[in-house]
């Protein structure tokens, strides 16, 4: 073969390599533009589901339809990713969700037909001493060896009692961990049980709650709201692997009525 005809041959190869990586950026590109667009309708889903399923916010409680809650997310979720869903049902890979109220946290767990319901309460003991926070200042002191029950502000029971705990500073710390806690505990617990599920429904994926920021605990406690954890959703391009979300939304807004 002639030095010139290598040359061609070269320029030949070079261009397919050229446009063949070309095609792979654009695919790599669309394959992002879908994973932000699918953050997107997320946080879109459980904004607009909270607040349609609010059915009392009227400064003092919140009241919310938290069945309704979940069934407008998935319909708002399945009309905005109709035409990016790869994989089955979008509902398979939502393991967790998580309704903060008040008095503790409503957790319903995906078990492959539905979603099943755990009230979990906020707790934290200290030594003979069991206290059950609320979002507020108000809390329930149990203690078990003088069979005494105690309600009422953290104050006026710091005065009465004389426990250190409920000295302000300690009180905020304690509550704002024992919040923390009682969510990422039974958040991992209950993810961790899904992968049973999700084995059953053909998903190769294995569900883990993910770390989350301070900026979005903060979020997530100061006020009733919705958490949902979406894990797993296949993207197009196999080196972008999957989508991993957490969306929240809270009811610190009074919800206006007509």
């Amino acid at each position: 073969m002639k030095l010139s005809n290598f040359g061609i041959l070269f320029a030949v190869i070079l261009g397919v390599i050229l446009v063949l990586a070309d095609i792979d950026n654009l695919e790599i590109a669309a394959a992002y533009y879908v994973q932000d667009e699918i953050n997107r309708y997320i946080d879109s889903a459980v904004e607009n589901a909270l607040y349609q399923a609010v059915q009392l916010d009227d400064g003092a409680q919140v009241i919310v339809d938290e069945e309704r809650a979940i069934d407008l997310f998935m319909e708002y979720l399945n009309i905005q990713t109709e035409n990016h869903t790869y994989e089955g049902h979008i509902r398979n890979y939502i393991p967790v969700i998580a309704f903060v109220r008040k008095e503790g946290v409503d957790f319903y767990c995906n078990d492959g037909q539905s979603f099943r319901k755990e009230s979990v309460p906020y707790l934290s003991v200290r030594g003979n001493y069991k206290i059950y926070y609320t979002l507020g200042d108000e809390l329930r002191l149990i203690c078990e060896s003088y069979r005494e029950d105690y309600e009422g502000h953290y104050h006026d029971l710091y005065l009465e009692k004389g426990l250190y705990f409920f000295e302000e500073e300690e009180f905020i710390k304690d509550r704002r961990a024992c919040v923390i806690k009682t969510l990422s505990d039974n958040f991992s617990r209950f993810t961790k049980e899904y992968n049973l599920v999700a084995g059953k429904l053909g998903l190769d994926y294995h569900f883990a709650f993910p770390t989350i920021t301070e900026d979005d605990w903060s979020r997530t406690i100061e006020n009733q709201g919705m958490i949902v954890l979406f894990q797993g959703y296949p993207v197009v391009h196999p080196r972008m692997g999957v989508i991993n979300k957490v969306g929240i939304a809270g009811c610190e807004l009074r919800k206006e009525r007509t």
